[in-house]
């Protein structure tokens, strides 16, 4: 009976991913386009679904009913993008008879308060600098310091430059780096470049974290599949220039991926082995896991579902911080029940295999679960799909740089990060889609 029980166990993740593909293989055969969010999002859970399913590096086995939920989260997006793109609902009517055009002044101004409001980070760099801290150890105590375990920085943080640096320095920060990317790729100017290296300094120099790095690969990455494309409808597949963009995306990968390494092995402790591959099966297959321990002990952590607030964390928290300071109302027992879910990530943590320690990346599946058990699932995975069909309804209508950032922003930070979190519970990564709007100024068209 055990060995029936083993043998389901390890067929249904690859059941499941041979699902999850026909899904990813249907879609293609509909729309024929690489950048359909459901081909893009399908292909990414079946190659985790399907790696989970081997077990490598001795990792334990994973539920069933795990794998079951991936797939249902994955078919309930793809309806909800099928949705998004037939049916767009907008409470703003929409004015033809103006355009939206790039405004530099706004750029320049998102840039001076963003630096301003980022004044804790140059600070915090300082201290690194004046104590002569490694990488590691950069990392090491910038990770202690968030929980008040560093006594010299605790008069730095919990203060207003807190505040500051995190509801407005790193949304903008994010929202101005996915810009530059943006604004380079598509211009070609080098000054698009500078500022966006030297946000992405700002940031990474204070904490050493490599998300950011791989954050700015893949902006690079989908903004040039997105703005190819756009120019293969205009000029043709085989213009010189459209060959060149593919070779200059190639390049620019390999050296994130190099520069992403040698990162990882001067942050890592000990004799500085390092491996690649197993650094991406314990961040991307791992967090399959991860999320598996989560769920199996839900009940133990006496939490209770949170109804649409963990979700929706990193849009709500602003609010509810004005709230508190201005009129003392006090937060809602439903945002602290999100926020206690939040923090458990960081603070839970679990071994997946024998040596392997894990924390934090739960997918995006646990948020949704958090939500609401299996219909938390199901609804959050229909509106998460909803939400991209409309904003690759809204690119394949009309490619301006607007839509081809936003939708590369959606594909970039929420699709290929599910892996993590849905990043709607993060103040800096929603709200740069939030904010956008103020890059652009109203042109009126020539009659």
């Amino acid at each position: 009976m055990e060995k029936i029980v083993i043998v389901k166990e390890n067929s249904m993740g690859l059941i499941c991913a041979c699902f999850i593909f026909l899904i990813c293989y249907i879609t293609f055969l509909i729309d024929r386009k690489k950048t359909n969010p459901v081909f893009l999002y399908s292909f990414f859970w079946g190659i985790m679904t399907f790696l989970s399913s081997l077990h490598l590096y001795s990792y334990y086995k994973v539920e069933s009913s795990t794998y079951l939920l991936i797939f249902c989260g994955v078919f309930c997006f793809a309806l909800g993008s099928l949705l998004g793109e037939k049916f767009c609902f907008s409470l703003k009517k929409q004015n033809v008879n103006y355009t939206l055009e790039v405004s530099e002044i706004r750029y320049i101004i998102l840039i001076i308060v963003a630096l301003f409001c980022l004044n804790l980070n140059f600070k915090l760099m300082g201290y690194s600098l004046k104590q002569g801290l490694s990488v590691e150890r950069i990392y090491s105590v910038m990770a202690q310091a968030n929980s008040n375990q560093v006594k010299d920085l605790q008069p730095l943080l919990g203060g207003v430059q807190e505040q500051l640096q995190q509801y407005l320095g790193y949304p903008l920060l994010y929202l101005i780096i996915a810009f530059s990317i943006a604004r380079f790729v598509y211009t070609k100017k080098r000054k698009y470049l500078l500022v966006m290296v030297l946000f992405f300094l700002i940031k990474f120099l204070t904490d050493m974290r490599r998300t950011l790095l791989v954050n700015i690969a893949f902006f690079f990455v989908i903004y040039s599949i997105l703005m190819n494309e756009a120019l293969i409808e205009k000029i043709g597949k085989k213009v010189k220039q459209i060959y060149n963009n593919k070779i200059k995306m190639v390049l620019m990968i390999l050296v994130i991926i190099i520069v992403f390494t040698i990162i990882s092995i001067l942050r890592k402790s000990g004799d500085g082995h390092y491996s690649l591959f197993y650094n991406f099966y314990s961040y991307y297959p791992g967090s399959i896991n991860y999320l598996d321990y989560r769920i199996k002990n839900w009940k133990d952590m006496n939490m209770g579902y949170t109804y649409g607030f963990t979700s929706l964390r990193g849009v709500l928290a602003p609010f509810i911080a004005f709230l508190e300071l201005i009129f003392k109302v006090s937060e809602p027992e439903l945002f602290k029940n999100a926020t206690d879910v939040v923090v458990s990530l960081h603070n839970i943590t679990a071994n997946i295999s024998p040596t392997q320690r894990y924390n934090t990346y739960a997918t995006v599946f646990y948020e949704f679960y958090a939500d609401g058990g299996w219909v938390g699932i199901v609804i959050a995975s229909l509106i998460f799909g909803y939400i991209a069909g409309v904003y690759y309804r809204r690119y394949k209508k009309d490619k301006s740089l607007r839509n081809i950032m936003n939708y590369g922003y959606f594909i970039s930070m929420f699709i290929l990060f599910s892996n993590i979190h849905i990043n709607s519970i993060v103040i800096y990564y929603i709200w740069p889609l939030l904010m956008e709007r103020f890059l652009y100024k109203k042109n009126k068209k020539d009659v």
